[in-house]
């Protein structure tokens, strides 16, 4: 990655959503890791370090809420900022 961008890692189930996520935010000078299975964002985090996760909500093995809680359990992640992605209208 581009060390003089801010890193992000997202994690989304769903690779024509991550394909677009990536892209925009791409485009808007972030560099991106992204990860399509839940259960290897935390070993992927404390390899890179982002400034920010980016999870899904809602996912088959574990949802964006249960990655949420891991990393803040985590003491290599836990002040790393998160933001969820949600497609639902509720």
């Amino acid at each position: 990655m581009d060390d003089s961008r801010s890193k992000t890692l997202a994690v989304n189930d769903e690779e024509d959503v991550t394909n677009f996520v990536l892209y925009h935010i791409e485009n808007e000078l972030f560099a991106v890791d992204m990860v399509n299975d839940s259960n290897h964002i935390l070993g992927v985090g404390r390899d890179s370090q982002p400034d920010l996760f980016l999870l899904d909500l809602m996912m088959p093995t574990k949802s964006g809420i249960q990655i949420c809680r891991m990393i803040r359990a985590d003491s290599k992640l836990k002040n790393t900022l998160v933001v969820f992605l949600a497609a639902k209208t509720e």
